[in-house]
């Protein structure tokens, strides 16, 4: 029991670690509150803290992926993950997890929206098209930053190209994932061909 309390105990300096790495821990928090009923269950106990501690590492691996890019310093990439945290936990109420969102943030950047806060506008409304229209997080941000990309828009058009595309869903021809897998692709072919995805260009 007093190795269970132990562990228990240190649950707070964990979710506070998470939380300085921009780590949401609002939905794990309520399980301190808990400890009483939980400390005729080792076994719960280990397999929680294996899993958040799992977590806290695939998230700073993702982050650290996406600094090989960012190239930011360590605030940089803190607020970074923060702001990352912030837009799922928000906006987007966790319907994407932020391994999820990293993975598209690294696709944006890859795309060559460099800097952290076109690239946290252009990945917010990638990650609100994959989710209206039910596509992975990764490849919906491929697909709208390669056609911001073809009809070069800069970061300020993302809004405006993610309601095109879904435009374009919401009439039956097509579904964003088949977009993701064939139009980002097509693209430039598209605009050389006099293909507007987004009106007035």
């Amino acid at each position: 029991v007093s190795q269970l309390l132990g562990v228990t105990d240190r649950l707070p300096m964990l979710f506070a670690l998470m939380a300085s790495q921009g780590i949401g821990t609002a939905p794990i928090a309520q399980f301190a509150e808990l400890k009483e009923a939980i400390l005729g269950s080792e076994e719960a106990t280990k397999s929680f803290t294996i899993n958040a501690v799992s977590a806290f590492n695939e998230f700073r691996a993702a982050l650290t992926q996406v600094n090989t890019i960012l190239r930011a310093n360590t605030k940089g990439l803190e607020e970074n993950g923060k702001a990352i945290q912030n837009l799922v936990n928000g906006p987007l109420r966790n319907a994407v997890s932020s391994i999820e969102a990293l993975n598209g943030q690294y696709q944006i950047l890859s795309g060559g929206f460099t800097d952290a806060a076109e690239s946290q506008n252009v990945l917010s409304n990638a990650l609100k098209l994959s989710t209206v229209g039910y596509a992975d997080a990764y490849d919906t941000s491929g697909l709208l930053v390669k056609t911001m990309r073809a009809y070069g828009f800069e970061a300020d058009r993302a809004a405006q190209t993610s309601a095109e595309l879904f435009k374009v869903v919401e009439l039956g021809i097509t579904t964003v994932p088949e977009l993701s897998a064939t139009f980002g692709q097509t693209a430039v072919v598209a605009r050389q061909a006099g293909a507007h995805i987004v009106t007035g260009k």
